[in-house]
């Protein structure tokens, strides 16, 4: 949300600075403050990703055999990251 908002308010300083009502400090300082709220958001989805993966690890859903000695990584389970991937259910 805060990524789409910034968004937002960055194209709405670039009509104000074209219209001469901002300065480009204030433009730098919302870019600022976008690429932060990306790279929150590329951080949370990566802190998602990981508990997922570990969750599908260490509940034996990551690798399964495949025969007598040959095992298989779940690419589904991990492209797929989702809850119910993972086996939770969420009650709306």
């Amino acid at each position: 949300i805060a990524v789409r908002h910034y968004v937002t308010t960055l194209a709405n300083e670039q009509i104000k600075r074209r219209a001469g009502a901002t300065t480009l400090i204030d433009i730098i300082n919302i870019e600022d403050r976008l690429t932060g709220a990306q790279q929150g958001e590329i951080q949370a989805r990566q802190a998602y990703a990981n508990a997922i993966t570990q969750l599908l690890h260490e509940s034996g859903r990551l690798i399964r055999k495949h025969g007598e000695n040959q095992f298989e990584v779940a690419l589904e389970a991990l492209l797929r990251l989702t809850t119910e991937t993972a086996g939770m259910m969420t009650e709306r």
